[in-house]
């Protein structure tokens, strides 16, 4: 009776061993892509950030361009200057 007890004892051991290896390496992979979608979203953002930078860039120049058209030399007119 013994005997039996001790490899019910050792079946369900590997049946644990097992079920926690496999949760670690679930919990593995999902630590790999949550880190390769915060890389991309990190990525994303510095594109808008640049993209936004270079827009802001281009708007404040067409307006400078627009402001000098319509008031030559004298922009204390339009930028407070």
């Amino acid at each position: 009776m013994l005997k039996i007890e001790k490899e019910k004892i050792a079946e369900w051991k590997d049946r644990l061993e097992k079920e926690k290896n496999e949760a670690y390496r679930q919990l593995k992979l999902q630590a790999d892509e949550s880190e390769a979608t915060r890389r991309r979203l990190e990525r994303a953002r510095n594109d808008v950030v640049r993209q936004v930078t270079a827009i802001v860039a281009e708007k404040d120049s067409l307006e400078k361009e627009v402001y000098y058209t319509l008031f030559g030399e004298n922009t204390s007119l339009c930028f407070g200057k």
